[in-house]
């Protein structure tokens, strides 16, 4: 029954007509918020990568199980790609439709993530004032995750569907999408790597209701067998077999200090607006998950395992982010409702406070958008204009005028793109494929190269490389412009090109 005139009491929904404009502009600035989320247009250099997979898959009718011979240093015997079903789908998409056929599917399925979050909200929290105001912490957090095209935007949809499922199970549902969840995971492990995390998710649950009554079967049981049987369809429906979970333990103990989405939380938003505003709602978004479910730790123990695992992995290294941003934002719907309830209120107690902060996110949202819509294209570009991202065009196009092809040392973030630019005429010594092409010590060796490590030399000496394309800010650029017989071909503020006087 309602208190204090028309402001609601503890556990019921605001009255009719109260508050309609602060909800209104958080839902248009959550709105505006999702359109950032998705509205890089710079190409991900993993996206060429994908593309030549395909490329290779459809036009020579073989599923390639090593090197197609992008690279002239050695590589693994066995090539196990976790992406292979991503490359498979978009070369076809890209070659038929173009570019902007790559970049509605990025937007549909984003959206598609976005609105069953917003759901799964929604019906779990009477407040709309703090489904949306945490929702929008959840989109600036999910704006790194976006870049046109990623294979991880499959991941995060079926991360959500995981989430849905769970609490489906904690309220004791059974839903058609638990029935056929395990169905979800021999597509999942063709189409992005990540469907360990779906996997975890399911094993944490599970590990935690059980531990919270061990004799309730229906509540721990039924993920236990989701989980088993999706390792098993993974298992049977993948062209590697078991070297696929061999190389996924591989995988998830390798060191990337050198690829900056894997560096700490802490570290990554140094030195950026952007990043300093993500750090701030990432751990905005989290305390207020860690704080609802710490209030009934007995009762919400599944998604507080789930939750704490998250938000560990998301401040230890930058790429789970959107891991940490969606179990928290499930946690808060589910186990805040109260706390909600009481912020909700407070907003609504004064007029003019409603009146004060709609306003303000209307501005905001005004404002973002601006900045947002000069850059908004179906179109992908490699102009280098976002996401820190920049592709040496101009060099690129010095190099292949230079003759038939050869072999070029280039920074690994340009290898697969100057595959898939050149047509494999030039082949590179290390690429984005990292691990899964590469052994640890071809890795070794060109880190080594790049940074001007020890024997940083064995790279341009015991291979045939012809010529070399770099940032210009790497160690090793000053040493190779005083080594005899190399000559700079092309330089700009961004890349430099050299190659051996042959050429």
């Amino acid at each position: 029954m309602g208190r204090e005139g028309n402001v609601p009491a503890i556990g019921g929904p605001p009255p009719r007509g109260r508050g309609r404009w602060l909800v209104f502009c958080l839902g248009l600035f959550a709105v505006v918020s999702a359109v950032r989320a998705l509205g890089t247009v710079t190409a991900d250099p993993d996206l060429f990568g994908y593309l030549q997979f395909g490329k290779h898959f459809w036009t020579t009718g073989k599923f390639p199980f090593t090197d197609y011979g992008a690279a002239y240093t050695p590589v693994r015997s066995r090539w196990v790609y976790h992406e292979w079903l991503t490359g498979i789908l978009f070369y076809p998409l890209q070659a038929l439709f173009g570019w902007s056929a790559l970049q509605i599917l990025k937007w549909a399925v984003g959206m598609a993530t976005f609105i069953l979050l917003f759901r799964i909200a929604a019906r779990n929290n009477a407040s709309r004032t703090v489904v949306l105001a945490a929702g929008i912490l959840l989109l600036v957090v999910m704006g790194v995750a976006y870049s046109p095209v990623r294979a991880q935007v499959f991941t995060y949809f079926f991360f959500a569907v995981i989430l849905k499922c769970c609490v489906a199970w904690e309220q004791g549902k059974i839903t058609a999408t638990n029935i056929f969840l395990p169905l979800l995971f021999p597509l999942w492990a063709g189409l992005h790597g990540g469907v360990l995390a779906g996997l975890g998710i399911l094993g944490l649950f599970s590990f935690g209701a059980f531990l919270r009554a061990p004799s309730e079967k229906g509540i721990w049981l039924p993920p236990m067998l989701v989980l088993v049987s999706g390792v098993l369809l993974i298992t049977l429906f993948n062209p590697y077999g078991l070297d696929y979970w061999s190389y996924l333990i591989r995988a998830v103990g390798m060191e990337r200090r050198f690829i900056g989405e894997w560096a700490p939380l802490g570290k990554w938003s140094r030195g950026d607006l952007q990043g300093r505003v993500i750090l701030a709602s990432a751990t905005l978004i989290s305390l207020g998950a860690l704080a609802g479910l710490i209030r009934g730790v007995r009762k919400n123990l599944p998604f507080l395992i789930v939750t704490g695992a998250c938000v560990f992995l998301g401040f230890r290294h930058a790429r789970h982010l959107p891991f940490l941003a969606m179990s928290a934002y499930v946690a808060i719907a589910l186990t805040a409702r109260r706390v909600c309830l009481r912020a909700e209120r407070i907003l609504l107690v004064k007029r003019r406070f409603r009146g004060v902060w709609g306003t303000i996110l209307l501005l905001l949202s005004v404002g973002v958008f601006r900045g947002t819509a000069r850059h908004l294209s179906w179109r992908i570009e490699t102009k280098g204009n976002g996401a820190g991202i920049v592709y040496p065009i101009a060099a690129l196009e010095v190099l292949e005028g230079r003759g038939e092809g050869g072999n070029v040392a280039a920074w690994f973030g340009w290898g697969e793109y100057i595959t898939w630019k050149t047509r494999g005429r030039w082949k590179v010594a290390f690429d984005g494929r990292y691990e899964t092409v590469y052994s640890p010590a071809t890795a070794k060796m060109a880190f080594d190269f790049y940074y001007a490590g020890e024997g940083w030399r064995r790279l341009l000496e015991n291979y045939p490389t012809d010529a070399v394309l770099l940032p210009s800010r790497l160690p090793v650029v000053q040493k190779i412009r005083r080594l005899p017989k190399w000559r700079v071909l092309y330089e700009d503020e961004k890349s430099i090109l050299l190659a051996r006087e042959k050429l």
